[in-house]
């Protein structure tokens, strides 16, 4: 369903401009979380599904996810409010971080992790 998605994404008028704008803000996202994590962490979110996921590195993946979509979104959409972009980032980030949280449990549940 995804690729299919990207695929269709990138046909339409600026398509591959907001197909790089979703890859910024998901990776941008899972490596400021990555990283938060690793050197800020120190409240654990759900030790039980994701061990390693702490409250700070999810800050500074949606942090990560809004400088990203921001700093794009001012260069190639102009014409785009930037506090508009910052609230979609924002809903992005969170769904990406509550997608990954979902495939730790799924994980856990079938015994895979």
């Amino acid at each position: 369903l995804f690729p299919n998605f990207g695929v269709q994404l990138i046909k339409l008028e600026y398509g591959v401009e907001w197909f790089l704008f979703l890859m910024l803000v998901v990776f941008f996202g899972d490596t400021f979380a990555y990283f938060g994590g690793r050197f800020l962490g120190r409240h654990k979110m759900m030790p039980q599904i994701s061990p390693n996921k702490t409250w700070e590195g999810a800050l500074c993946g949606l942090l990560g996810s809004a400088v990203a979509g921001v700093a794009h979104n001012a260069i190639v959409f102009k014409d785009i409010e930037l506090w508009e972009t910052f609230v979609f980032c924002m809903a992005c980030g969170l769904t990406a971080q509550s997608g990954d949280l979902l495939m730790s449990l799924v994980k856990r549940v079938a015994q895979v992790k």
